[in-house]
């Protein structure tokens, strides 16, 4: 009360009331209570963890999509990439680094990223088609003319140390 007449309970009177789960936050009304004050449930919390009653921190591990989480723990730029069919913004968000319709996907041959094992985009390695002359490589192996050399692949020749051409 202030000069004897009672007032109405405001999210901002200092005083834990309506239903607030801490002064002034928490509950159906108020603002969502920060790290440390007491909960009832996530929804009472900005950073949507309640743990035994406690608003708690984000963190990469609490099973809530939060801070700039695009899936629950992964994805954003503070918690690991996520795993395919998993949410994301970005192909960073992802482990393959392909995000389409916001869905990270499986790498493939063909989509235009670095990912796998490759040595150039969508070529070399264990799984892909060798690649082209310019085309980076680890060995003979990731280019079409079998020669790697300083790690770029190159036209066959007779000095190239390799069996090919006729």
């Amino acid at each position: 009360c202030s000069s004897n007449i009672c007032q109405a309970p405001t999210c901002s009177d200092g005083v834990q009331n309506q239903d607030e789960t801490d002064v002034d936050c928490g509950g159906s009304t108020c603002p969502k209570c920060v790290d440390t004050k007491t909960c009832a449930v996530t929804s009472d919390c900005v950073s949507k963890v309640c743990s035994s009653q406690i608003c708690q921190a984000p963190t990469c591990t609490d099973g809530v999509q939060n801070q700039d989480e695009t899936d629950v723990d992964c994805g954003g730029s503070t918690c690991p990439k996520c795993v395919d069919t998993k949410t994301c913004s970005v192909g960073s968000d992802c482990v393959s680094r392909t995000c389409s319709l916001n869905i990270c996907q499986a790498p493939t041959c063909g989509d235009g990223v670095l990912n796998q094992d490759e040595t150039d985009t969508d070529c070399g390695g264990s799984r892909c088609p060798q690649c082209v002359d310019t085309q980076s490589c680890r060995a003979g192996s990731d280019c079409v003319n079998g020669v790697c050399l300083s790690n770029i692949c190159q036209a066959s020749s007779c000095t190239d140390n390799v069996i090919n051409q006729d």
